[in-house]
C-alpha cells in the first residue's frame, strides 16, 4: 500500500492498543467501583454489568479517535504546506488539544472531555480549511496590515507634482499595495502569501519612494 495507507494503518494499530488500555481502565473503573467486590460471584456480576456499557464506551471512543486521526491529517497536510507563522496560533490550539489528550488516563467522565477536545480539533480544522481561502479574519488582518501602505503611497502621490520621479514610485506603490491587498484575499486557493513576504515586498517599494 501506500505511504498515506501504511500511516493510516499504522495510526489506526496505535488507536486499538490505545483502545484496548481505555476498555480495561474503564472495566477496573466499573468492577471496583466505590468499594471493592465482597465476594467473587460480586466481581463477577458487576463484570456482566459492565459488559454493554463497556463494549458502548469503546466503540464511542474508537469513533471519536478515528475522526480525531482524520482531522489531524488532514491538518497535518494542510499545515505542512503553509508558512510557519500563519498556522502558529493553529498549531498550538491543536498541541494543547493533543497534550489534553491522556488516553491512559481515560475514565467515565473524561470521555466526554475527549469528546470536546475532539471537537475542538474538528473546530480548527475547519478553521484552517478556511484560511488559504482568505477566511474573514485574514482580510481583516490583511487590511489592517496594508494600510498603513496606502496611507504611505496617498501622503507621497500628495506631496509630488505629477510627472515627479517621486509621483511615479508612489503609484507604484499605490498599484503594488492594491494588487497585494487582492492578492491576499482572493489569493491562489491553498497558497496566501505570508503578511511577512507582503511586508518585505512594501519595505522594499517603500524604499524606492525615500
Amino acid at each position: 500500500g501506500s505511504h498515506r495507507e501504511r500511516g493510516g494503518a499504522a495510526n489506526r494499530a496505535g488507536s486499538t492498543v490505545a483502545l484496548r488500555r481505555t476498555a480495561e481502565l474503564v472495566a477496573e473503573h466499573a468492577c471496583l467501583g466505590s468499594s471493592a467486590p465482597r465476594s467473587a460471584a460480586e466481581l463477577d456480576r458487576r463484570i456482566t454489568d459492565a459488559a454493554p456499557r463497556l463494549h458502548e464506551r469503546s466503540r464511542e471512543i474508537a469513533a471519536l479517535v478515528d475522526r480525531m486521526l482524520e482531522s489531524l491529517e488532514e491538518l497535518r497536510g494542510v499545515l505542512s504546506s503553509a508558512a510557519p507563522a500563519d498556522w502558529a496560533d493553529a498549531l498550538e490550539s491543536i498541541r494543547a488539544h493533543l497534550d489534553s489528550l491522556r488516553l491512559d488516563r481515560i475514565t467515565e467522565r473524561s470521555v466526554v472531555d475527549f469528546a470536546t477536545a475532539v471537537e475542538s480539533i474538528e473546530a480548527d480544522r475547519a478553521r484552517v480549511r478556511r484560511l488559504p481561502h482568505g477566511g474573514a479574519a485574514r482580510d481583516r488582518e490583511a487590511s489592517l496590515r496594508l494600510a498603513p501602505w496606502v496611507h504611505r503611497a496617498a501622503a507621497a502621490l500628495g506631496s509630488s507634482p505629477p510627472g515627479s520621479p517621486r509621483h511615479a514610485s508612489a503609484s507604484a506603490l499605490a498599484r503594488e499595495t492594491e494588487r497585494l491587498r487582492i492578492a491576499l484575499h482572493g489569493g491562489r486557493p491553498g497558497h496566501p502569501a505570508p503578511a511577512s513576504v507582503i511586508e518585505r515586498e512594501l519595505e522594499r517599494l517603500w524604499a524606492t519612494l525615500a
